[in-house]
């Protein structure tokens, strides 16, 4: 497993909104049903560091925003096309 499908995306914002919510939350564990799984797509390190930097109140959508302007980039396209299409990708910085 190397994705996240919409229904488990939006069942993962859900429990996310929760835990934003809750005060007397500051850790989440995310672990994974299968014995092999894997799923790329943050940097978890400065996710947390942010957070902790800036409370959860904000660092919770910053880190949002920053997985939402990482998925909006030309070369993000780039590598889902090229894992589409079975060849390096092209990247090119934009």
């Amino acid at each position: 497993m190397n994705s996240i499908g919409v229904e488990t995306g939006n069942e993962m914002l859900e429990v996310f909104r929760e835990y934003r919510d809750n005060p007397d939350l500051w850790v989440m564990i995310i672990t994974a049903a299968r014995d092999k799984s894997f799923c790329s797509g943050m940097y978890v390190t400065e996710a947390a560091q942010k957070t902790a930097e800036k409370g959860k109140t904000e660092g919770i959508p910053y880190t949002w925003t920053v997985l939402t302007d990482i998925q909006d980039t030309e070369d993000t396209k780039e590598g889902f096309r090229s894992f589409v299409e079975k060849r390096k990708p092209k990247f090119t910085g934009e």
